[in-house]
């Protein structure tokens, strides 16, 4: 096998190498990735806030503080993940993910097709009222 990659373009010999490992090993690599893109983009985003939070202007340590920390850390924490998941690769697995966990948080939040109705009012609660 190693004779064989010698003959071949560096890019060419990796995806050999790659497609020649077991589907298990493919798994560890693809976990310690993900896991590695979590750790540098958590550590970016704890290191950032020492740069932006001063142009607040907002005291540390107070309520405004901790409100416009996490206002403005949490949409640049979603970017700085799909930057850095680009770059190790996996952005169709980090993107996919995001979408996912926005529909969820968007829910509540949504109205079904045909729901015009107020929370806690519905046709069964109005028939059992003027049935009694």
């Amino acid at each position: 096998m190693v004779d064989s990659l010698l003959h071949i373009s560096q890019p060419e010999a990796f995806k050999t190498l790659f497609m020649a490992m077991s589907p298990r090993l493919k798994k560890t690599i693809d976990y310690v990735i993900i896991l590695t893109v979590f750790a540098v983009t958590g550590s970016t985003a704890a290191l950032l806030p020492r740069h932006i939070m001063p142009l607040t202007g907002v005291e540390r340590g107070t309520f405004w503080y901790v409100f416009w920390y996490i206002v403005l850390i949490t949409p640049i924490y979603q970017v700085l993940l799909l930057g850095y998941a680009f770059l190790f690769g996996k952005f169709r697995y980090f993107y996919d993910k995001q979408k996912k966990l926005l529909k969820w948080m968007a829910k509540p939040f949504r109205k079904t097709p045909g729901n015009t109705e107020s929370p806690g009012t519905s046709p069964t609660h109005e028939r059992q009222a003027e049935e009694q």
